[in-house]
């Protein structure tokens, strides 16, 4: 039996506790919009005539070498613990320190796990009025600041309640062992990982090298003379920035935004923390702003959505009576900010074409290691099929690199 084959009137029922008319199921999201698993919508009709609008998100009806990551990084164990045990510790937390605090996200309803059937229930806020960003675009001001100021308090929250509750936490607090990579799963990323990011960034270099080949060029002599940008900044973290829980996947696809009448945003929910772990703010920061706004968009407002992300921060620690981070200062988000964009750049080799890009499936050969099945599906030419199918993809690459050599940064 599949995740799925258990969702009927009975299901709904159970989780609800009151009866139901029927249920009516549809996809839940546009092809390539969600890797890791399968997303169902779900109509309940309640007997009393109201309905109820869920989200069924499900194990991989198949592994293939795109989804395979779901089982050795645990991502439905990680984000049912986001949601079961994550979000209500903070909240109850920020209510220990006089500060009501309402997770951004939308309403958990039942979740599962063993690697086969997994499975989270949530509410659908899309009926609502919630809506996805188009990614192809870049996000606008408005909505670019209602988002920082979001996930500033959510960093904020999560700063403080390690910093009260200690490193111990992420062994003895059942759930928290997953926002933490173990040693395999750590090794397996800085191995295998910085190689499939050498392939996209080589790959990036070709297909730059007809629409923009100063870029090719700047990319490939940094390349020899530095070695392939990083994708994260995550080693600085404890070194030289401070912990927190990040997303680790923020950008406009894994959010929801509302908005007035006025057509202004006034609502955020954050989607998908498969990825949820101890890091820095950062890898959050960086990632967001490079693939949900654009070059022009952060020429004009990059310093000010960073002023607003640190007062939010500030903030919301006064709120809860913390101190601010030891030298965690504007100029010091801003600088380490700047410092941090070559990273970013190397991160976006990658995920841009798979953002943009509409990836096929391929199941798994009979006895294929997973990490061989992974490696193939990022085989230089698997990368350059999506660039070429994929204008758009192409034309957030040349913009990227445009806007790292006229800043010089390449």
């Amino acid at each position: 039996m599949t995740a799925l084959q258990l969702i009927d009137t009975n299901f709904i029922e159970g989780v609800l506790n009151e009866p139901v008319k029927e249920i009516a199921i549809k996809e839940g999201c546009k092809e390539g919009d969600n890797v890791a698993g399968s997303l169902k919508a779900i109509t309940a009709t309640l007997a009393s005539g109201k309905q109820k609008h869920f989200i069924f998100k499900h194990f991989p009806m198949e592994v293939t070498q795109e989804n395979g990551f779901v089982i050795f990084m645990k991502v439905f164990w990680r984000e049912n613990s986001v949601y079961k045990i994550l979000f209500p510790k903070l909240e109850e937390f920020a209510k220990s320190r006089g500060f009501e605090y309402e997770s951004p996200t939308v309403k958990y309803y039942k979740g599962y796990n063993d690697d086969k059937q997994d499975y989270i229930l949530l509410e659908d806020a899309r009926p609502a009025g919630y809506i996805m960003p188009d990614k192809t675009i870049s996000l606008t001001k408005d909505q670019v600041t209602l988002i920082m100021k979001e996930f500033a308090t959510f960093h904020a929250i999560s700063y403080a309640f390690l910093r009260d509750q200690g490193e111990r936490i992420f062994k003895e607090l059942e759930g928290f062992q997953y926002f933490v990579m173990d040693e395999m799963v750590q090794e397996l990323m800085e191995t295998n990982f910085n190689m499939v990011l050498k392939r996209f960034y080589d790959v990036a270099i070709e297909v730059l090298e007809k629409r923009y080949p100063e870029g090719a060029e700047k990319m490939r002599k940094y390349a020899e003379k530095n070695g392939t940008p990083p994708n994260t900044v995550e080693h600085l973290t404890d070194n030289k920035y401070f912990a927190t829980l990040v997303h680790f996947d923020l950008w406009s696809n894994n959010m929801l935004i509302k908005n007035n009448k006025q057509d202004q945003p006034t609502s955020v929910k954050f989607i998908d923390f498969q990825f949820m772990q101890r890091g820095n703010i950062f890898s959050d920061l960086l990632y967001f702003m490079y693939t949900s706004t654009t070059p022009e968009f952060r020429k004009a407002h990059l310093h000010t959505t960073l002023n607003v992300y640190y007062d939010a921060f500030q903030e919301t620690l006064e709120k809860i009576k913390t101190p601010l981070p030891c030298g965690f200062t504007k100029g010091f988000l801003i600088d380490e900010f700047e410092a941090g964009i070559i990273s970013a750049f190397g991160r976006m080799t990658f995920a841009v074409p798979l953002q943009l890009g509409l990836i096929s499936k391929t199941k798994t050969k009979d006895g294929e290691n997973l990490e061989d099945a992974v490696a193939d599906m990022h085989s230089k030419e698997s990368i350059m099929k999506i660039y070429m199918e994929s204008p758009r993809a192409q034309e957030r690459m040349e913009a990227l690199a445009r806007e790292m050599v006229e800043n010089k940064y390449l």
